[in-house]
């Protein structure tokens, strides 16, 4: 997946002063991480977007805003009358992210067409 979407929470300009709601939970500044952001949010070259975030990640390993302690393996259960659970088209007609899975912050269920069968 793409982790154009996670940047809410690396980049440095989200860092709010303790005390002020901050999306960049650890208040991490960091110039070489936004510079590493900014470069793979503005071209559309997918080897310079990958050495971008392969540099965005190196940084994060380097300062550790972030010590993940756990890791959550989410399950989603429903009876066999359910339908379109995961993965269904969206209000739009576009394809829905996968449930979950690597990249994804949180665990949506995106419920645009599920439905119970009859039985």
């Amino acid at each position: 997946p793409d982790p154009d979407y996670e940047q809410v929470w690396w980049r440095g300009t989200n860092a709010k002063p303790v005390g002020e709601v901050s999306l960049n939970f650890p208040r991490h500044q960091d110039a070489a991480t936004d510079a590493a952001l900014d470069l793979a949010r503005t071209t559309d070259d997918v080897a310079t977007r990958k050495q971008a975030y392969d540099t965005v990640q190196e940084r994060l390993a380097e300062n550790l805003p972030y010590i993940y302690l756990t890791y959550l393996d989410p399950v989603v259960a429903a009876t066999n009358r359910v339908r379109g659970i995961a993965n269904g088209p969206l209000p739009d007609g576009q394809a829905a992210r996968p449930l979950g899975g690597p990249g994804s912050f949180s665990y949506h269920t995106f419920l645009t067409q599920t439905w119970l069968a009859d039985g």
